[in-house]
C-alpha cells in the first residue's frame, strides 16, 4: 500500500476511535489496528476492524430508513416522544 493510502487510513481509524459515538468495542479493533501496523498481526487486525466497521456503524440510507420507522411509531410533540396509538 502507498504511504498516502496509509497515512490516509491511519487518520480516518484514529478518527473512528476519537468519535464520541464510536463505541467501546470499535474503539478496542480500531486501536489493535493500530498497535499492529508494521507486525506479522497487520493483515488480520486490519480484517477483524473491517468486519467490526460492518458490524457497529450504519450507513446514512439505513438511518434515514430507520428514522422514518420511528417517525411511524412516535409522533414529536413540544413536550418530548408520545407513542402513537395504532
Amino acid at each position: 500500500m502507498a504511504n498516502a493510502e496509509r497515512d490516509f487510513i491511519v487518520g480516518k481509524v484514529k478518527e473512528v476511535i476519537a468519535a464520541p459515538s464510536c463505541c467501546q468495542e470499535l474503539k478496542d479493533v480500531a486501536q489493535k489496528y493500530l498497535d499492529a501496523l508494521d507486525t506479522a498481526d497487520e493483515m488480520a487486525a486490519g480484517r477483524l476492524l473491517i468486519a467490526e466497521l460492518e458490524e457497529d456503524v450504519q450507513s446514512l440510507d439505513d438511518t434515514i430508513v430507520t428514522g422514518q420507522c420511528l417517525k411511524s411509531r412516535y409522533a414529536f410533540m413540544p413536550c418530548g416522544l408520545e407513542r402513537r396509538k395504532g
